[in-house]
């Protein structure tokens, strides 16, 4: 039953195009289709998968390297103008014979219960699938690697404001300044404004990280929010 389940499952995922592989509409921008593909790669790569080696383990490492080559086939073509252009292309052309097909069926099955009469309903035809297959790449090289080597682009939402990012340096250098001020004549207003100079650099170095991180969690909330919108349903 298991192995059923299984099957049914790989085979739909086979049947699902590029875009829906990526979980992203066939309007989707390049910023969209590239976000959609390093999610998808980071959430599926198999060196996250590796367990201890039992049996139990083997099934996820071989369920996410199916889905990385998935991802990483789809991304092949999409991330491509030219690429996507002719895939575009191609769905249409499909979509628009399996209508006509679709059509014809309706209307032979419509004539054939028409003729019938009263000998009664005609059953389902069951047609076998074909297994010819031809390769959409000549070489499909694996490269499930390659998306560790890309540069992440960088969201302007994410960034800290300018402020926050020189002040670390502005305190410490003005820190040090007051330090060494005060040091010829023991002038106390002068260290002690030192000190506090170079405790608030220390603050502000902290500071500027955590603030990228909360920045980049609402920006990375807000996208997974737009894709879902975006989705049809």
């Amino acid at each position: 039953m298991r192995r059923d389940l299984t099957l049914q499952r790989d085979l739909y995922h086979l049947a699902m195009n590029h875009y829906e592989v990526l979980g992203v509409d066939a309007t989707a921008s390049a910023a969209q289709l590239r976000s959609a593909y390093l999610q998808l790669a980071r959430q599926h790569h198999p060196d996250f998968h590796q367990g201890s080696g039992g049996p139990s383990s083997q099934k996820p490492v071989a369920d996410s390297e199916f889905r990385m080559r998935q991802v990483n086939a789809a991304w092949q073509v999409l991330g491509n103008t030219k690429d996507r252009a002719a895939y575009d292309q191609r769905l249409s052309i499909e979509a628009a014979a399996s209508s006509s097909v679709n059509a014809s069926r309706t209307s032979s099955s419509s004539g054939a219960v028409q003729a019938a009469g009263a000998v009664g309903p005609t059953g389902p035809r069951i047609e076998q699938p074909s297994t010819a297959f031809t390769p959409y790449w000549e070489n499909d090289a694996d490269d499930d690697d390659s998306w560790r080597y890309e540069p992440d682009e960088i969201n302007p939402e994410t960034v800290p404001h300018k402020s926050l990012l020189a002040a670390p340096a502005v305190t410490f250098v003005l820190g040090v300044a007051l330090l060494a001020a005060s040091a010829p004549n023991g002038n106390r207003a002068l260290f002690a404004a030192g000190l506090i100079c170079m405790l608030l650099s220390v603050f502000f170095f902290v500071a500027a990280p955590v603030v990228a991180m909360f920045k980049g969690q609402i920006a990375e909330e807000r996208s997974r929010r737009s894709r879902s919108s975006s989705r049809p349903k």
